[in-house]
Order: structure tokens, then sequence, then C-alpha cells
């Protein structure tokens, strides 16, 4: 037989093998019972980030592609499916036992999402900044226990893991265990306490004001994020308290991601947008503070914190679980051009891509926001606190200790 007739039987062969298994059960079982429970999500942000990374292998609500009814990818697929509904299901939450434990740790040492899942859900391929959000929010859903929590304004306890209280029932958030620094004393109890403030006579009042507590000992004062980082590496403080605008823009929030497993962070801003106070929460914040503060407020709530305690009010609480969807880092790079007024062909340039990829994440972002142009969505932007008039293109952040 001729090399050509060889080839051709092969072919033959290999065509109605792969029409023989197609008549294989299964890979067809697509049902998706129904959703019993979820966990009580810390943010709408935290569990829009686990429908995009999770829930097709983890839920009841998977989305099934069209070649998951071809063999032998559909193999795979039901067998990814069933077996992560089993140790993790986001759509029986406590109704069943739930593998949750070491989900945080999962994520962040990038086992979840997959390689083979991201191959096929580009949108699953989160930056540093987003992977540091999607761990905090984790962790602060299932993550450390609580007591009972104070009053319907400062809410200093909150209640057990993954629970979450609605806002007005004198609750709170969802409390981390206490991360104390290897650095921090442990005789006599004083809490070693960072000051993060750009503007001079802020930061000396607030030192002069800690310091009237004999507790509470100054560790240092940064007055812009590389000291910051210099500062929190070296004096390894039990508190942060950080102001979330630093330089014209809300590098606290960087800090935050890149350090809030290192000290418990207490942010603080003049500014009362809907955007700062999803991002603190998201991204592991122990509390939000008000620069309209008194004095007692501020030394309770670095107690508090050095204590493990959360200290966000009710409103802080509701505003974030309602807060929009979040833009991802390569969007807010778009937005704070935009926010300076760039063009399209400028954006382009500046970000390094295609001025027809600019229009199109433009789009993108006027359906999701429901803004009908260049002007009413930076005007949204700085509604919601995600940029500022004085943002450029900023470097990328990057998200330490993990």
């Amino acid at each position: 037989m001729t090399t050509r007739g060889l080839t051709l039987r092969l072919f033959v062969v290999l065509v109605a093998g792969f029409l023989v298994i197609q008549l294989v059960p299964y890979g067809h079982n697509h049902a998706n019972p129904p959703v019993l429970a979820e966990p009580a999500w810390n943010s709408p942000t935290t569990r829009a980030m686990a429908v995009t990374a999770c829930f097709d292998c983890h839920s009841n609500e998977t989305t099934w592609p069209w070649y998951s009814n071809v063999a032998p990818v559909s193999w795979l697929l039901q067998r990814h499916v069933d077996e992560g509904r089993e140790k993790l299901n986001f759509s029986t939450w406590g109704t069943a036992r739930q593998e949750s434990d070491d989900l945080v740790e999962t994520v962040r040492d990038g086992e979840m999402p997959t390689w083979d899942f991201m191959l096929l859900h580009p949108d699953a391929r989160f930056s540093a900044a987003d992977k540091a959000a999607f761990r905090a929010g984790l962790q602060a859903t299932f993550g450390g226990g609580g007591g009972e929590g104070g009053g319907d304004d400062e809410c200093l306890a909150g209640p057990g893991p993954g629970k979450m209280r609605p806002a007005g029932t004198g609750g709170g958030a969802p409390t981390r265990p206490r991360v104390r620094s290897p650095f921090s004393r442990k005789e006599p109890p004083v809490v070693r306490l960072l000051i993060v403030e750009d503007h001079p006579a802020m930061a000396e009042g607030l030192a002069a004001l800690v310091s009237a507590d004999p507790s509470v000992e100054v560790a240092g004062i940064a007055r812009d994020v590389a000291t910051a980082d210099r500062l929190i590496q070296e004096t390894g403080p039990d508190v942060v308290l950080c102001d979330i605008m630093l330089g014209g823009r809300d590098a606290g929030l960087d800090l935050l991601a890149r350090h809030h497993d290192r000290a418990a962070f207490l942010m603080y801003t003049a500014y009362d947008h809907q955007g700062h106070h999803a991002r603190t929460v998201a991204l592991g914040a122990t509390g939000f503070l008000s620069k309209t503060a008194d004095p007692a407020e501020i030394l309770g709530a670095i107690h508090a914190a050095e204590e493990g305690r959360q200290v966000f009010s009710n409103r802080v609480l509701a505003s974030a679980r309602e807060a929009p969807r979040m833009p991802t880092q390569r969007e807010m790079e778009l937005l704070r051009l935009l926010a300076r007024g760039a063009s399209n062909d400028e954006v382009a340039d500046a970000l390094g891509i295609r001025v027809k990829t600019v229009e199109g994440m433009l789009r993108r972002l006027f359906d999701r926001y429901a803004c009908a142009n260049r002007t009413h969505l930076a005007r949204y932007v700085l509604e919601q606190g995600w940029v500022s008039l004085g943002d450029g293109l900023l470097p990328r952040p990057t998200v330490g200790g993990h």
C-alpha cells in the first residue's frame, strides 16, 4: 500500500473515531442545578471577580460554551466542573461541606484560576492589583471571626466568617485575623503607629494628638509613597493611619494593596467618594475615617485596629456594597488620561495600543456606566473618586509581600 493510501486510511479511522466518541453520554450533562445559597460577599466587586475567575467550575451558574458539546474536550470540562462543585460550590453555601479555608492562598499562589481556564477565558487574567483586590475581598468574606459590634454608627467588631449584617443593624464588616508585624513590641503593650500624610501641618497635628496617649507610639511620619514603603518595611508598625489622597491622587490605596498583610490600615480622607469606600473595603483595610473625626474617635479607631477589629460605619459599608464595578487597571490608566482631556490618539500613544482599541474600551465603559460621551464619563469617574484632576498616566502599582 502506498504512503498516500496509508495516510488516507489513517485519516478515515481518525474521523470515524472522532464521530464515535461523540456518542458517549459523559460530557453532555450540562444541567445547572438551582442556586440554594451564596456566601455573604463583602462587596459586589468581590463577587463579580469570583464570577469571572471561579464560577464556571465552582457554582451552579456554569456557562457552557459550544465546545463543551465536542468530545474529548467535553469530557475534560465535565470533569473540571464536577470536581470543582464537589470541592467548593458557591451556589450551595452552608448546605454542604465547603473547602474554603485555603481559597485565599490558592488565588495568591496562582493555582486558581488554572492556566487552561485562563487560556479559554482571557478576562480571568487579572492584573497584580486586581489579584490583590480579589485576595483581600476573599479574606474579608471568608476569613476571621469577631464578636458583637458597637453601636449604630461605628462598627468596631464584625460578625463571624463569611457573614455580614445588613446596614443599620449595629454589625460591622467581617473581621480578619489580627496580623502582627514581627517587629512590633509585646512589652509594654504600645501600639506602634505610622502616619502617612502629605500635608506637613496635618501630619504634625496627628502626631501630637496620638502622642498624648501613652499607649500609642508614633513609629514614623511619611509624606510620600516612597517613604511610606520604606518605613513600613523598616519600622514594622501595628497600625498605619494613611491618607487616601497622596500627591494629588489616591496613592494611599496603592499602599494598602501592597502592605495590607503587614499592618492594620486605617484609611482616612477629606473626601466622601463611593469608589473610595468600595476600594478601601475590597483591598483589605481595617477601617475608614473622615478627616472631620474628633480626637477620641481617631484614638479609639487606632486601638480597635491594633486589636484586629474593623472600623467602618454602616453608611460606608452600605455604600461599598452598592458601588458599581471597579475599572480594571488598564481602564484606570485610560480614565486618568481621559480626565486630563487627552484625545483618543494621545491615549493610544501613551498606552502603546491602537486607536481602535481605545475606542472599543471607551464604548465598553460608556455601556457599563451608562455614560453618553467622554465628558459624561470623565465627570462620572471623578465623582466616584477613581481618578482626580491631577492624575496623569502613572506607573502601574506593584503589589509586594505576596
